[in-house]
């Protein structure tokens, strides 16, 4: 599976309900606000996941995380770096 059909994948498996239960490698202490929030960055598609992981990475605030408290926003980069690295591997 290639592409936004494994982007979609994933983002299914991240869980999307109000009664989500988090797959094996979705951190269970993020809120529903920041699963909602990982899965909208996600739809934008993956250079806006890779520019919003750089942008975090120097220093730069981002728009969509300004709601959220520094440890969780720091949750949700590496929740989002995580979904690019396994997606980065099926591409190899």
């Amino acid at each position: 599976v290639t592409g936004p059909s494994r982007m979609n994948k994933l983002r299914t498996e991240a869980a999307s309900s109000t009664n989500r239960k988090p797959c094996h490698n979705m951190n269970p202490d993020l809120s529903e606000h920041a699963v909602k929030t990982i899965e909208a960055v996600c739809e934008r598609g993956c250079g806006e996941v890779n520019q919003l992981i750089d942008d975090a990475k120097n220093g730069c605030e981002i728009e969509i995380l300004k709601s959220f408290s520094e440890t969780e926003t720091n949750m949700i980069i590496e929740e989002l770096i995580g979904i690019m690295a396994v997606y980065d591997q099926d591409k190899s």
